[in-house]
């Protein structure tokens, strides 16, 4: 109890946390998660969030999912997720790299994958690969589709190789502003809608 405590005291900032993307330009707007919330059927999935952060997302979603967890390699953003979430009984969170771990470690059964970790090209092209392998006929729901160049190039590069196939454009419209920042060439959805659910080419389909 008293280390609950003293964390709450140490992050009471980020537990009040901004509602969506307006205020926090590395969550997802309000309109992403209603457009997940639409498109997946109410506690029949398992959700995988690959980048947590601060477990804003987590805590819009999890009464959605059956099971849900967030994996991040920031001490500071778990113990934030886990006091956002601690409530929510069902999200876990764990410290794992993606990037240098071997994703086969995992033993959370995925049917949902959230990527939003790093947004370079080579970790983006990575970071498909990997959940492909792990997990062939997860759904994969990927943040800043269209306000990241490098997220775009990767996923299309992907649905050009054949690797994925586009389900459903969601979140922020193309050419839209997402936070208010004119100066910032991120806050806008240059190159198409903010998110973008996709599953492998090869998945067996129901």
């Amino acid at each position: 109890m008293i280390e609950i405590f003293n964390e709450i005291q140490n992050t009471w900032q980020d537990i009040v946390l901004p509602v969506d993307k307006r205020t926090d330009c590395w969550t997802v707007s309000q309109q992403f998660r209603d457009h997940v919330k639409q498109f997946f059927p109410k506690k029949q999935y398992n959700l995988l969030e690959v980048g947590c952060y601060k477990g804003l997302t987590a805590k819009h979603l999890a009464d959605h999912f059956t099971q849900y967890l967030g994996l991040d390699v920031n001490d500071r953003y778990l113990r934030v997720a886990r006091l956002n979430n601690i409530f929510n009984s069902h999200v876990k969170f764990q410290k794992f790299d993606v990037y240098t771990s071997d994703w086969n470690e995992l033993t959370f059964t995925a049917d949902v994958v959230l990527i939003d970790a790093r947004h370079k090209y080579e970790y983006i092209k990575q970071d498909i690969d990997n959940c492909l392998k792990r997990f062939n006929n997860a759904l994969i729901i990927f943040d800043d589709y269209g306000a990241w160049e490098s997220v775009f190039r990767a996923v299309n590069e992907a649905i050009d190789d054949g690797k994925l196939e586009v389900v459903k454009e969601i979140g922020v419209e193309k050419g839209q502003q997402l936070w208010p920042d004119q100066n910032n060439p991120y806050s806008y959805t240059h190159f198409g809608s903010e998110g973008l659910i996709c599953r492998s080419s090869r998945a067996m389909v129901n």
